[in-house]
């Protein structure tokens, strides 16, 4: 464990669990539950999935993982560039760590997967988050995303790092309340519905 990861895990909000290398089998069951990536389908502002799309494939998980789509797997092989590359260009008043998977102490079912932990030179500890897209601009679910991870481990602040073409565009997102809120109603009802096997109407 890090330092960072031992600043958050001090915060008392959730644990780390482990790091694991993506696409793995310990990777999808570190990942069991509910993630960033999730959540935005949830809440239904997920454009590419729905949420009966989500909840029928928990209650009836196909037989093999399909592989990911290629713009995942350019996203996976990206990143660690994207992050030592980003955190270079603001090393003066930041300093960058990576980390893995950690699960809320208030519910084992909520789970958070940064992209990093940053730490701003006030001591500060935030969230990373890094997209390889093209989209014009911040998607409602990368919102969702980020205010989910910073609802899991306590944080107030994150970067969302988007590599566009041949430049780096940054986001700055602060915990927002009322998304968090909303998020923790829905994801408690789509636990509830995964658990019991219960088929929207």
């Amino acid at each position: 464990m890090n330092e960072f990861e031992i600043q958050v895990e001090a915060l008392g909000k959730a644990c780390l669990i482990g790091t694991f290398e993506s696409g793995s089998p310990e990777w999808h069951e570190a990942r069991a539950g509910i993630g960033g990536s999730d959540i935005g389908t949830i809440c239904g502002v997920n454009r590419w999935q729905t949420r009966q799309q989500l909840l029928e494939s928990r209650i009836s998980p196909p037989e093999t993982i399909s592989p990911p789509s290629l713009p995942m797997r350019l996203g996976t092989a990206f990143e660690p560039s994207i992050r030592r590359l980003w955190a270079e260009d603001n090393s003066q008043w930041l300093t960058v760590q990576e980390t893995g998977t950690w699960q809320s102490l208030e519910n084992g079912f909520w789970k958070a997967n940064p992209d990093g932990f940053i730490r701003w030179n006030d001591g500060e500890i935030g969230i990373l988050e890094i997209k390889f897209s093209q989209a014009t601009d911040l998607q409602e679910s990368w919102l969702y995303q980020v205010n989910w991870y910073l609802m899991v481990l306590g944080l107030r602040r994150a970067v969302l790092v988007q590599c566009k073409g041949n430049k780096f565009v940054e986001y700055s997102i602060e915990a927002d309340p009322h998304i968090q809120a909303e998020m923790r109603t829905a994801a408690k009802l789509f636990e509830e519905e995964t658990k019991n096997g219960i088929q929207p109407s």
